[in-house]
């Protein structure tokens, strides 16, 4: 996510981004703008890119069994 916002994020000024996450820590922290431990440090990172753009980013959690793409990779 990173890299997109990085190539993107200008582009994308003032938009709502919606991104899909099987992982309910990492959808509760972009939800809620709060991150603890340092293995958040990228998701902080997208966090204050997304700031920086003026981007409004929406988690969605996909649970892991309606998730075959992801297990399969």
């Amino acid at each position: 996510m990173e890299q997109v916002l990085l190539h993107w994020g200008k582009d994308w000024k003032a938009m709502t981004l919606v991104i899909h996450v099987d992982t309910r820590a990492v959808a509760h922290a972009v939800s809620n703008r709060i991150i603890q431990g340092g293995s958040m440090n990228m998701l902080r990172r997208c966090l204050l890119l997304a700031s920086e753009y003026n981007l409004d980013l929406k988690a969605r959690w996909v649970s892991t069994r309606d998730n075959a793409l992801a297990d399969a990779l």
